[in-house]
């Protein structure tokens, strides 16, 4: 099914539209110009969103590849360390398997180091995989 929203709704409305459809996850698209302007909504199938989740995923992926193949460059682990691409001396306090299989590593600061942590995208006592 598609909803489709009447001419005349207020341009400023019709954006409100869409960032709630962006967020629900609904499929939108406003059609014709100036005044005859529709907004139209539907949900995305199945195959559809799982589609665009891989894409999301793969762009994802492309850009932390990207980003890490021009930071490399920076040279020294100390550097790439402050540029926060390479964490060294962190302590592992516990160590499991996810339920998917993947290794999990519970990691805390090192007390010699204070703040290193600080740099990453990491909370002292997260699990990271």
């Amino acid at each position: 099914g598609r909803v489709i929203f009447p001419e005349g709704f207020e341009s400023k409305k019709r954006a409100q539209c869409h960032e709630y459809c962006e967020l629900l996850g609904l499929g939108h698209q406003s059609f014709g110009a100036c005044e005859k302007r529709r907004l139209h909504v539907w949900i995305y199938s199945l195959e559809d969103q799982l589609q665009i989740l891989e894409n999301a995923l793969r762009a994802e992926q492309n850009a932390t590849v990207s980003s890490w193949q021009n930071n490399i460059a920076l040279g020294s682990d100390e550097e790439m360390e402050h540029s926060g691409f390479l964490l060294r001396s962190a302590v592992v306090s516990d160590q499991d398997i996810t339920s998917f299989g993947r290794d999990k590593w519970t990691i805390v600061e090192d007390k010699t180091r204070p703040g290193h942590l600080s740099r990453f995208d990491a909370r002292v006592g997260s699990p990271v995989t």
